[in-house]
């Protein structure tokens, strides 16, 4: 599935990058060909998960991610060795999730993500050299191209991945481990992941397509170095093991009421269930909401889009 779902983001890419000369559809183009290097992403973050890998998949690793996004040495030293041990966890500065607020917050926040937690404009040469090539190759189109591209992948990362991320169970104080009693005043490893991750249509090739593989999260933070394809059958494996803790979205109406509690911080699994019946309403006020640091960007939020609260 991962190499075929390359293939579509490549053929993708191809297609939308000779058809964004026509100025008729340059725009819908560029948002084409933005959902396509999302995807390029994608496939990249999965090969680096890889404890070992051949050299044409350390070549595809590059051609995904380096060369489009962020370095690879650093997206597996801020990825896989810190946001995955350190999910959720705000006193760290792990910031891969959505936040209170409306579109132009979440936005910005992913973009800040990408620069700063992610070093994308980080003075070096090889970030220089690399910039250079995507001026080069998104400026022969046209100069607004390479703003739409990028405005496209950022709004594909904040919906599209982060809100794998979004309402975690966060339970502070708990003396139960993986359903039997423990010593430990924390969560297990397993339980974290699990409660702070969400599985969204894991069963769904084409929503797998649209989201990267990033909608079975939850397999995947268990299961780090597998790939899409092993993930749903792994999805399947662990909803059973874990009935009362491993959490997944199956219907739309689910996944609205996700991104609506998207920002939220919840206290249990029964708070979990409440959400995904649309009865959490009546508990919001014992919930906390993810806070950030933009106010001047908080307060220009409440001009567009905003996520929408529970009443």
């Amino acid at each position: 599935m991962l190499y075929i779902h390359f293939c579509i983001y490549l053929l993708t890419f191809i297609i939308s990058y000779t058809s964004a000369y026509n100025d008729w559809y340059h725009n819908t183009m560029c948002v084409l060909m933005g959902w396509a290097i999302f995807g390029f992403v994608s496939v990249g973050h999965e090969l680096y998960h890889l404890r070992s890998r051949s050299w044409y998949q350390s070549l595809l690793a590059f051609l995904c991610l380096d060369l489009w996004v962020v370095s690879g040495k650093v997206w597996v030293e801020r990825h896989n060795k810190f946001h995955h041990v350190h999910v959720w966890e705000l006193d760290n500065d792990e910031d891969e999730h959505m936040v209170a607020g409306g579109f132009l917050v979440n936005f910005w926040h992913a973009m800040v993500t990408l620069a700063t937690t992610y070093r994308a404009l980080k003075p070096s040469w090889s970030n220089t050299m690399l910039n250079l090539v995507r001026l080069y190759i998104f400026t022969r189109i046209s100069y607004s191209a390479m703003f739409i591209v990028y405005t496209t992948v950022m709004l594909c990362v904040t919906y599209l991945t982060f809100i794998a991320h979004a309402a975690p169970v966060i339970i502070k104080d708990t003396h139960q481990q993986d359903g039997k009693e423990g010593k430990e005043d924390k969560e297990s490893y397993n339980l974290k992941q699990m409660h702070r991750a969400v599985d969204i249509f894991p069963g769904s090739w084409w929503f797998s397509l649209l989201c990267g593989g990033f909608n079975t999260h939850a397999a995947h933070h268990l299961s780090p170095y597998e790939t899409r394809d092993g993930l749903f059958a792994l999805h399947t494996i662990y909803k059973n093991k874990y009935a009362n803790d491993y959490r997944y979205v199956s219907t739309w109406y689910q996944l609205w009421q996700l991104y609506c509690f998207s920002y939220y911080q919840l206290t249990s699994m029964d708070d979990w269930f409440l959400l995904l019946t649309g009865k959490l309403c009546t508990n919001v006020e014992n919930l906390t909401p993810t806070t950030h640091t933009f106010s001047f960007l908080s307060s220009l939020s409440s001009l567009f889009i905003s996520i929408p609260r529970p009443t």
